[in-house]
């Protein structure tokens, strides 16, 4: 119960009560199930998140109230209150919360991070390795919960905080972070993330997007990267060719022609040193043609683009990742680590078209 002003505002929270004939808890069923599975234990242990069976109990109480929308506290009551709960779960001991917060604070980001990448290709193993991937790169603002609307919280307050004052278009001046998503175009599925707490121009941040894919191992030679015009510069397109041998499908800005780009397209001289050299030569020819033809249908490379907007949607709307309650670096990224691995299971099981992630944001 929460006092406004003369009047009292009574928030009633939906009981979790299982029902396994609804389709939302078959899918959640299916979602728990990949953590029981040999393999997925394996790359949880395998990233040092151990012991497995608590692992697997705390990582099911998350997402559990991640599924639902609840704060941990109130999806434990529910457990506990829940024989049938209980048993769908699979869960004999039944931590506090703040015994989940405890056995989650042991672990570092890059530790969920893994995590949720070596899950997810566990569930849709990778193509063979000379299978050409196609992948999709956006950023969007995501909001903090914080009261500041109450009370004027000033730049100065935030220093050394992970999230920042920020603007975008589509809800104005806001405190949070922007978060950049790699996502595979044929599966839809999350490859890599970062976080920034200081507003970044797009175009910066596309070397640290590529960076971190090619750390990751996600990224390889005549993949394609498909982005905005807010990542639009002659110095990424060169970066992604030159440094990278993948083909930057940047959407181009107006005064762009492909005759200058090849001005900044000069091959290094150790390229020619020797025929393996060469080799390379050869390719970055082909890249561009590839490239070249690609531009010219801007049109159709704008569309391909747009349903990394519907993940974006579907992960603030059905999955609340716009109202985090996570106020330390380490937090955030694990949370979004989270929501990234929950969002993956969800559109490998269930929502891998567009028109699906659109209805499920939607209600």
């Amino acid at each position: 119960m929460i006092k406004e002003g003369e009047f009292y505002l009574i928030i009633l929270k939906t009981p979790i009560i299982v029902d396994t004939s609804d389709h939302k808890w078959i899918l959640l069923k299916k979602i728990l199930g990949v953590l029981e599975t040999r393999r997925c234990r394996q790359e949880i242990a395998k990233f040092g998140i151990k012991p497995a069976n608590q692992a697997y109990t705390n990582l099911s109480i998350v997402l559990l109230s991640m599924f639902f929308s609840v704060e941990i506290s109130y999806a434990i009551n529910e457990i506990e209150k829940r024989i049938e709960l209980q048993q769908f779960l699979r869960i004999d001991n039944i931590p506090t919360p703040n015994g989940v917060y405890r056995f989650m604070s042991q672990f570092s980001a890059e530790q969920f991070i893994s995590m949720t990448h070596g899950i997810l290709n566990a569930v849709c193993p990778k193509k063979r390795h000379y299978f050409r991937k196609t992948i999709i790169i956006d950023g969007t603002s995501l909001s903090v919960d914080i009261n500041w609307f109450r009370k004027r919280i000033q730049k100065s307050k935030l220093v050394n905080k992970p999230y920042n004052w920020q603007y975008s278009p589509s809800k104005g001046f806001y405190i949070g972070l922007k978060l950049t998503l790699a996502i595979d175009q044929n599966n839809l599925l999350p490859l890599a993330f970062l976080v920034h707490q200081n507003p970044v121009a797009d175009s910066k941040i596309f070397p640290l997007i590529l960076q971190e894919l090619k750390r990751r191992r996600i990224l390889n030679k005549g993949d394609r990267v498909l982005l905005d015009r807010g990542y639009y510069s002659y110095k990424n397109y060169v970066l992604s060719l030159i440094e990278y041998s993948v083909i930057p499908l940047i959407l181009p800005k107006k005064g762009f022609t492909f005759s200058k780009l090849e001005n900044y397209l000069i091959s290094p001289l150790t390229w020619f040193e020797n025929k393996k050299s060469y080799q390379k030569v050869i390719e970055l020819s082909h890249m561009k043609k590839e490239l070249k033809d690609a531009l010219e249908n801007s049109d159709e490379l704008a569309a391909q683009r747009s349903i990394i907007e519907d993940v974006f949607k579907f992960g603030k709307e059905a999955l609340n990742l716009d109202n985090i309650h996570r106020y330390t670096s380490r937090s955030l990224k694990k949370s979004i680590a989270l929501c990234a691995l929950l969002m993956g299971l969800l559109i490998h099981f269930e929502f891998n078209k567009k028109d699906k992630l659109q209805r499920a944001s939607s209600g």
